[in-house]
């Protein structure tokens, strides 16, 4: 695959995620915060928004085809700097929210946890490939390597080499 089409799916699941995201925001905030209030449901959705973030990278592993750590890891590096980028975009020119609310959000000092939530989303493509190679392991397969260094199976897929 090429730098350029590997480039284009983590975009592409990087906007899936935000559409996901916005959909959890708009949830929360009609249904949570009522309940809780507005920090405290912010911070419940930062650990939801997690398992979001993991259950749809873990979804996307063989389309993305991370099949290198390094893949992995500027994988997560982009997406939270997309990620940074459009909250700062979103939160500030969309939605009006003060350079001050923005922050707060990270203040890990004041019960901002997206600090937390951005870190999860680094190790994202890492913690559902570990997920991933966990299950093919456990399925009875002794060693798993990717598809891309043993084109045997089909293409991002996990299978079984016998040494």
């Amino acid at each position: 695959m090429t730098p350029r089409v590997l480039l284009g799916r983590t975009v592409a699941v990087w906007l899936l995620m935000m559409l996901i995201e916005s959909v959890h925001g708009v949830l929360r905030a009609m249904l949570l915060v009522p309940r809780v209030g507005d920090l405290p449901a912010r911070q419940i959705g930062v650990f939801t928004g997690s398992l979001l973030i993991l259950a749809v990278t873990y979804l996307s592993l063989g389309w993305l085809r991370l099949d290198w750590p390094r893949l992995r890891f500027v994988a997560g590096i982009v997406w939270v700097l997309l990620t940074l980028a459009f909250e700062v975009v979103f939160g500030r020119f969309v939605l009006g929210y003060p350079w001050s609310r923005l922050a707060a959000d990270y203040n890990l000092a004041r019960g901002g946890l997206m600090g937390l939530g951005l870190l999860v989303m680094l190790f994202a493509p890492s913690i559902a490939y570990a997920v991933a190679t966990r299950g093919a392991r456990s399925a009875g397969r002794r060693h798993i390597q990717p598809s891309v260094v043993h084109p045997s199976g089909p293409a991002g897929t996990l299978h079984r080499v016998d040494h």
